[in-house]
């Protein structure tokens, strides 16, 4: 049985990944662009769908599922062979997979906006300090990673 699915999205806030998964899946969706420089994802409408005010948002059956990680776990799960995360029958191996999606999601992703959008965090003055701090912690960030 296929779901109503429909994406809440902006092309420039990382919901290409979700829509580069869901055509991987293979499944029909819905998109409605939210356009977060006019400030769409700050309405009411909006925050009804998604409290945080953030894109990507995929309905499924009028139930949010937010956050690219989340989206991306749900979706290689409705079509594990479709490729979208690395497949194991492992739990664990999946887990580790699933845990450096979620860490790049939430800590080097948030390193890359200070570095790419160091206004959204402090005055003008302060820009470079802002931006080289995003690079040193990236830098920090990916070592486990490279290791």
């Amino acid at each position: 049985m296929m779901s109503d699915m429909k994406l809440y999205f902006f092309p420039r806030a990382c919901s290409g990944v979700t829509m580069t998964a869901l055509d991987m899946a293979g499944v029909e969706y819905d998109r409605q662009l939210i356009n977060i420089f006019k400030g769409e994802q700050k309405t009411p409408d909006y925050l009804a769908i998604n409290p945080s005010g953030a894109v990507p948002t995929l309905l499924v059956d009028g139930k949010p599922i937010y956050e690219n990680a989340s989206i991306l776990i749900y979706l290689d799960m409705l079509a594990p062979d479709a490729g979208i995360l690395p497949a194991s029958d492992d739990p664990a191996v999946k887990a580790r997979y699933r845990s450096a999606l979620v860490r790049c999601s939430a800590t080097l992703h948030p390193m890359m906006r200070q570095i790419r959008k160091p206004m959204r965090f402090t005055s003008d003055a302060q820009i470079d300090g802002i931006s080289a701090a995003g690079t040193a912690k990236l830098s920090a960030g990916l070592a486990p990673m490279e290791a």
